[in-house]
């Protein structure tokens, strides 16, 4: 935990963790994979709360556009830093990609907005 902005605190770090957070998008842009750790299946009305399903897993925007690496529990969590050790240049390729995919295609920036609801 840190006041410090989140460039600073990403630019020389191994991986980012959340529990949700825009900042899984900035830490794109560095090269720096972030984690989101957060289980949400315990929610019986995922309307209510702004969420999505994939896979009958219920998350936010974020891991659903597949722009942050999702865990739900604490194996989920060793076996994602694991994948991050073994080849992060492959993962940030990957959120790298996901990342402008939609934020600087037009099309998909216009399918962004329509999720977030502006």
């Amino acid at each position: 935990f840190s006041n410090d902005h989140p460039y600073v605190i990403g630019k020389g770090a191994s991986f980012s963790l959340s529990f949700f957070s825009g900042v899984a998008t900035d830490m794109n842009i560095l090269g720096t994979p972030n984690i989101e750790f957060l289980n949400l299946t315990h929610l019986k009305n995922f309307k209510n709360f702004d969420l999505f399903l994939k896979k009958n897993i219920p998350m936010y925007r974020i891991r659903y556009l597949d722009l942050t690496l999702g865990v739900d529990n604490e194996q989920e969590l060793k076996k994602t830093i694991d994948k991050i050790e073994t080849d992060k240049k492959k993962v940030v390729m990957h959120l790298k990609k996901k990342y402008y995919n939609y934020y600087i295609n037009p099309d998909n920036s216009k399918k962004i907005l329509k999720l977030f609801k502006f």
